[in-house]
């Protein structure tokens, strides 16, 4: 719970939701590090199809220059087979790229609205730490008042 002393032995402020506002703080980081596991993990399947693309590139070079050199059929088909194995490859890899934005997006909108909820609890917290040293202020407004009437009173 939230305590602040106001120094001079008044009321302390308390505030009763304080391990509620401790769990949506966690919750955000919770939240925030999921949002980057995601995004690491789509950035890995982005280098994964910048490699295979490369990988595609390299085999169609090689095989057109040992297509001009003249090669022999099974060479060629092994060529060929693999080609096609990278391009399934690809496939794929596109396919768990689409899967993983639509994951950060998801993760995105969660970390939005753990976000908001921790704000919405700050703000309760601050408007009611503020409305606790207006009462205190008119508390010892009045205290003070007090004072002044009871030595007025015991003047003759």
């Amino acid at each position: 719970m939230l305590r602040r002393w106001t120094g001079d032995g008044m009321k302390a402020f308390r505030f009763n939701l304080e391990s509620i506002l401790k769990y949506r703080d966690h919750l955000e980081k919770k939240a925030l590090k999921d949002l980057m596991d995601a995004r690491a993990a789509r950035s890995r399947v982005e280098d994964n199809i910048h490699g295979l693309m490369r990988t595609k590139k390299k085999i169609s070079r090689e095989c057109s220059e040992m297509w001009r050199r003249g090669v022999d059929v099974p060479t060629f088909r092994i060529y060929q087979g693999f080609f096609r194995k990278v391009s399934m490859d690809l496939e794929s890899a596109h396919r768990e790229l689409e899967e993983k934005k639509t994951e950060v997006m998801v993760r995105e909108a969660v970390l939005r609205q753990a976000s908001m909820k921790k704000k919405s609890l700050e703000s309760l917290r601050e408007l009611k730490l503020e409305a606790h040293f207006a009462r205190l202020g008119r508390e010892e407004q009045h205290a003070i008042d007090e004072m002044i009437v009871s030595r007025w009173e015991r003047r003759p």
